[in-house]
């Protein structure tokens, strides 16, 4: 199938992340070059960083396998479709065994809302891709 004009071109590293903003009718297209590994996922609003991919929500929509033309769903108090899986191949095997890691999780550590916005991931990840930590 034919999509529009390629925006951007980026090949991670193992272990590795990055965080890009994808508008309303583009197209984010991931392949996993080489092994045989997986490649995590994640989402959130552009606009609202409260509203971010529900495994769960998906998952209870879809099953545990999603597939081509199965919806990613948000978290529960928005519950809206993300994004639509356009294409996947025979060969790739999906599962949404877990969710995203959950800040409150590690309030023990001294992890507070407030310095959120100076973690390692926030900082050279979200911010630089325009996301809304307000």
């Amino acid at each position: 199938m034919e999509y529009g004009a390629k925006r951007e071109d980026i090949l991670l590293q193992p272990v590795s992340g990055k965080a890009l903003p994808v508008y309303r009718g583009e197209v984010l297209r991931i392949i996993q070059v080489d092994g045989e590994q997986c490649v995590d996922f994640n989402a959130f609003n552009l606009h609202d960083y409260k509203e971010y991919m529900s495994t769960s929500n998906t998952r209870r929509a879809h099953g545990f396998r999603v597939k081509k033309g199965d919806l990613i769903w948000s978290v529960q108090s928005r519950d809206r479709p993300m994004f639509c899986i356009l294409e996947m191949p025979d060969t790739c095997a999906t599962d949404l065994l877990s969710g995203r890691c959950k800040a409150s999780r590690h309030y023990p550590e001294g992890f507070t809302r407030r310095n959120m916005a100076s973690t390692p991931i926030v900082r050279t990840q979200l911010q630089p891709a325009s996301v809304s930590m307000a």
